[in-house]
């Protein structure tokens, strides 16, 4: 079982947009392609289309580098929206000669308009691309899961993600001789969304084959380094109360920490909430950087407070003998308003 991050498809990190040749098995298990069969989940919230081989995202033309946040938008309402505006494109592509004018940043900070070809053929949605691929004998499933750039899902996308994922995973442990699969999970920036959807996967192996964990454990001897503070150990005051309330919050909490080294390759969630605490508190940094600092901070410590939540739902819920969870990561959270009421007092303390 193959497991992968990436940045959203483009030609300056990836040849073409369609990517079918990731979708074709790979008998090479040195190819850093994904083998066989591919589940691939985008976890962009923004509306995105390509328009030939480039992705292009809807934006504020008075904001061009923010994103346009949709907060709670479903998958199907957002691949609606991509293709409405793929129509919106086309139309108005077809009153300057089939050239859509579309805006880039043509030098570091300068941003310009670029004609491009507008029509059927270049204007495609992601949703098509994947269909495509399907059509042509590629052995991928494709999952969009719309999550706010920076924060944590909501709680139904768990949900959602553990649904994409856990039967498959148990057929490629129950089965190991069967046909690979590859879970492949993208953002913009193949940072911290897909890091976010990463971890969950890994959880969910660690669930089906408890003997993940001792891997990790051997991978990573010195989990918190001596010279390390409480907060790059992750020990903020809402962690240690969470851990008092759980069933298992201290065993939670550490099988996530393993899991957070193993996927770190772009980010570490834990380590990374404590830079933001330092700059923050830096007597170095601007008003404004000190804004920023604590925004991104609590939101990513609240992401961190929910993943250790998510991890001891999962080993509460999980019947080994059945293979099934008892209930959904939703109905666990419905009667637990002390841990709502816990998370909304998060604090970089």
């Amino acid at each position: 079982l193959d497991l992968c991050g990436e940045a959203q498809q483009d030609p300056e990190i990836v040849p073409t947009h369609p990517r079918v040749d990731l979708f074709h098995p790979h008998q090479d298990a040195a190819d850093p392609a994904p083998r066989g069969r591919v589940i691939w989940l985008n976890m962009r919230e923004e509306p995105l289309l390509y328009v030939g081989d480039r992705p292009f995202v809807l934006r504020d033309l008075a904001n061009p580098y923010v994103n346009v946040e949709l907060t709670g938008i479903t998958p199907a309402k957002i691949e609606a929206i991509e293709g409405e505006l793929r129509e919106d494109c086309l139309r108005d592509a077809a009153k300057y000669n089939n050239q859509l004018l579309i805006h880039d940043e043509i030098t570091p900070g300068v941003m310009g308009g670029l004609w491009e070809p507008g029509t059927s053929d270049s204007i495609i949605t992601i949703r098509d691309i994947y269909d495509n691929a399907v059509t042509d004998g590629a052995r991928v499933t494709f999952v969009r899961l719309p999550v706010t750039d920076e924060q944590m899902p909501e709680i139904r996308d768990f949900d959602i993600l553990i649904q994409s994922l856990l039967p498959d995973i148990i057929a490629s442990i129950n089965y190991p001789d069967g046909e690979a699969l590859s879970l492949v999970f993208n953002c913009q920036m193949g940072r911290g969304r897909t890091t976010t959807g990463m971890v969950v996967a890994c959880m969910l192996i660690g669930l089906v084959k408890p003997e993940y964990y001792d891997t990790l454990r051997e991978s990573y001897p010195t989990l918190y380094p001596s010279d390390a503070t409480k907060w790059g150990n992750g020990h903020y005051s809402i962690v240690n109360e969470l851990m008092r309330v759980l069933v298992d919050g201290r065993d939670a909490k550490k099988r996530l920490d393993y899991i957070l080294e193993a996927c770190d390759k772009m980010q570490n969630l834990r380590t990374a909430i404590e830079m933001f605490k330092n700059q923050y508190e830096s007597p170095e940094s601007s008003e404004s950087a000190r804004a920023r600092a604590v925004h991104h901070g609590k939101h990513y410590l609240v992401r961190y407070f929910f993943l250790i939540v998510l991890n001891s739902y999962l080993h509460e819920a999980w019947d080994p003998a059945t293979q099934r969870l008892g209930l959904t990561f939703e109905d666990y959270m419905a009667p637990r308003d002390e841990l709502r009421h816990l998370a909304g007092r998060v604090e970089l303390k």
